[in-house]
């Protein structure tokens, strides 16, 4: 069955990479040779395996395929100009992660699994109008999109963007460097900022920065002709003093032969956490996660094994927490207060630790004053 479509579509998912022993052969001169080609495989008569795997897609459940399962869409783009590089097109499948760059003039096959729902597809280049367009196809189909034009932006139809910045605590705003895409500009006193001619595309997102503050990054979409209003606000880095103890051995005891310390935590947007001769920075398997979110900092814990995890405690001093309690551990996210005790069964599941949040920090000055108190403190007094 051959349908033909106009114009193109949202993505999430590149779904045409073929594991050994699979169809390799995708790209073609026309858009008949692309059909024809579609078509044997899907009928069972080319060289592909029984089914298709796409890495990358989804649970392996959904990776593998029988034939019948699947439908074959064909692709084919040029720009309004002489462009000549390659468009980034996405199919959506699975993973959000997943695209692909397609040369303009070329007739691609992708494969699809179809359930019965519809298909989004995403073309777009830095610098034009994206093209975005939902269909429906069923299984065995062979769809083509072959009229796809990649518009520059005109007086016309291009959208604009502007807005502010706030700063806490500050009466003078100017400075921010504010990035939208590939262009970049910075605040004026007022902190108000401006993005002329920009193209219309789905998933903006505008990025504040000046040090000593923390911005949220803000995501939205922009279409032809549009004014876009934005209010972006900058809260003083912040961070947490806090005391911490480790079981080196494979115990829940916390009270006896413990590793423990006090540290500042936070100051960055992101921090990845784990308890061992200290508590360190690291990049992976983590034990704790610390980040700031608007004028709040969290804790989280987003879980590497079915034992590891977080509780919370109340009404009990940190001193008092004599073992981790023998219960379920779980990922969660929360935000911190002066006081909070945790308890963390680690990463590997195998050890325990326990953190208590002496004091929220504000400021550069709250983190510097905070630091000072740790380089005064005994090295043989950590009470």
């Amino acid at each position: 069955m051959l349908k033909y479509l106009l114009p193109f579509v949202f993505v999430s998912c590149l779904l045409a990479q073929f594991k050994p022993g699979a169809v390799e052969r995708l790209d073609f001169d026309t858009v008949e040779e692309a059909v024809a080609f579609a078509e044997k495989q899907l009928e069972g008569q080319g060289d592909a395996s029984s089914g298709w795997s796409f890495p990358g897609c989804g649970s392996p459940e959904r990776q593998r395929r029988p034939k019948a399962q699947w439908a074959a869409i064909i692709l084919q783009f040029k720009y309004s100009d002489d462009f000549r590089q390659s468009a980034d097109v996405r199919i959506n499948c699975y993973s959000p992660n997943g695209s692909h760059m397609l040369p303009p003039g070329t007739a691609r096959v992708y494969f699809v699994y179809v359930k019965p729902e519809k298909i989004k597809l995403r073309l777009y280049q830095t610098g034009y109008h994206d093209i975005n367009r939902t269909f429906e196809v069923a299984q065995g189909d062979v769809l083509v999109v072959d009229d796809l034009v990649l518009e520059k932006p005109t007086a016309d139809t291009c959208a604009e963007v502007v807005g502010r910045v706030w700063l806490e605590g500050e009466k003078n705003h100017a400075g921010v460097s504010v990035r939208l895409g590939p262009q970049r500009t910075i605040s004026d006193v007022n902190g108000q900022f401006r993005f002329d001619g920009m193209p219309a595309r789905k998933g903006w997102r505008i990025i504040a920065e000046m040090k000593g503050f923390h911005f949220d990054p803000a995501q939205f979409d922009l279409y032809r002709n549009s004014s876009e209003l934005r209010i972006l606000s900058g809260y003083k880095v912040r961070g947490a003093l806090v005391r911490w103890a480790y079981q080196p051995n494979e115990t829940n005891d916390l009270s006896n032969d413990i590793i423990e310390g006090r540290t500042v935590v936070g100051f960055s947007p992101r921090q990845f956490l784990r308890f061992a001769e200290g508590l360190l920075e690291t990049n992976r398997d983590y034990d704790l996660k610390i980040e700031q979110r608007g004028q709040n900092v969290t804790l989280a814990y987003e879980g590497f094994s079915r034992k590891s995890g977080i509780i919370r405690l109340r009404d009990i001093p940190f001193d008092d927490v004599a073992q981790a309690p023998e219960v379920s551990y779980q990922p969660k996210m929360v935000p911190l207060a002066d006081g909070d005790v945790y308890v963390f069964r680690t990463t590997d599941g195998k050890h325990f630790a326990k953190m208590e949040v002496l004091r929220l920090l504000v400021g550069e000055e709250d983190k510097e004053i905070a630091l000072g108190e740790l380089a005064r403190r005994p090295l043989d007094n950590d009470k």
